[in-house]
């Protein structure tokens, strides 16, 4: 008597459950909720509420608490949760084996990036595949902070270039520039001199703006200014404004449309400087932020990945402004 293949002993509802379901519950367990979830994957939270019910039919078990406030797993659905982890982990590496095996990054790698960084450094990124990896791919995205953490979490991206350290292990991260920052400032604003001291009050009875999704050191860099400029430095410059979410265009058409200034990154200026009716001025002193780039450790690619990070230093070095040590 023939013994059964293994496909045969999967049951139809088991065989039923694809990769993409096993990954929306391992997601639903890292978040603890359903609808952050949702949102990130662009379904309804009972669509989701339904993959999360077919991967459990299948499984004859159920594999998340619904009880309380917080979605916690089950005792048997935390060892099937793990489980499911591995085989999701094995897949990716199948994945990466086919086709492309012996291209560097598999012929593809996706890349995310904060929103107030992509415009000045993605080009360089560019640039370094274009030059050096010729047959590889790269995916790039952006968005703001919170977005390409969770993506490089869940596995959604391969690399995240941002200003901020990712708060979970597993995760390598190499820093590729330093700078600190400029101020575009309107041209009708009287100021003496090329390099001004904020803190000395130069910038009185202007609004100095400011966005709050900029990091540095990891803080908003509205906070950063009191360590760089001292004890003092809010009542030098009362009217710092943080200006909400935005890009760092959006924050300079706001400083030319309201006869303001604005607080940006060095490697931005030569951008933003050709927006009519802004000027370029060098604070004494400023912050400094770090632009680092992460990946996570179980990759198969880490020589690729460190070498790129390298190129794109290098890149970087060669094509930022004077002031920024990458």
């Amino acid at each position: 008597m023939e013994r059964p293949t293994r496909s045969e002993m999967l049951s139809p509802r088991l065989q039923a459950v694809s990769l993409r379901d096993m990954k929306l519950v391992l997601a639903v367990q890292r978040r603890g909720a359903f609808r952050p979830v949702a949102r990130d994957m662009a379904i309804s939270a009972s669509g989701l509420s339904h993959q999360v019910r077919k991967v459990e039919e299948a499984l004859d078990c159920v594999l998340f608490d619904r009880s309380h406030h917080a979605v916690r797993p089950t005792a048997g659905g935390l060892k099937l949760l793990r489980q499911i982890a591995r085989i999701v982990d094995e897949a990716e590496v199948l994945t990466t084996m086919a086709g492309s095996a012996f291209l560097p990054f598999g012929g593809a790698l996706r890349v995310g990036a904060n929103t107030t960084i992509a415009p000045y450094i993605l080009p360089s990124l560019q640039r370094v595949f274009h030059q050096h990896y010729p047959g590889v791919t790269p995916h790039l995205s952006e968005g703001m902070t919170n977005g390409p953490f969770r993506r490089l979490e869940d596995g959604e991206i391969d690399v995240l270039i941002s200003s901020l350290l990712p708060d979970y292990r597993d995760v390598e991260t190499t820093s590729v520039l330093e700078e600190g920052f400029s101020l575009l400032i309107h041209r009708d604003i009287i100021v003496d001199a090329a390099s001004i001291d904020i803190a000395a009050g130069d910038l009185a009875g202007t609004t100095l703006y400011v966005p709050e999704d900029m990091e540095v050191y990891g803080r908003p860099h509205y906070l950063a200014l009191a360590s760089a400029f001292g004890s003092g430095w809010q009542s030098a410059v009362p009217n710092i404004t943080p200006i909400g979410r935005v890009s760092l265009e959006s924050l300079a058409v706001i400083a030319a449309a309201n006869r303001a200034a604005a607080l940006v990154p060095h490697i931005s200026i030569a951008r933003l400087s050709t927006l009519p009716d802004l000027r370029i001025l060098t604070p004494a002193r400023t912050p400094l932020r770090t632009i680092n780039i992460s990946w996570r450790t179980n990759t198969h690619h880490l020589q690729d990945l460190r070498q790129m990070a390298t190129l794109l230093t290098e890149d970087l070095l060669a094509s930022s402004p004077a002031g920024i040590n990458p």
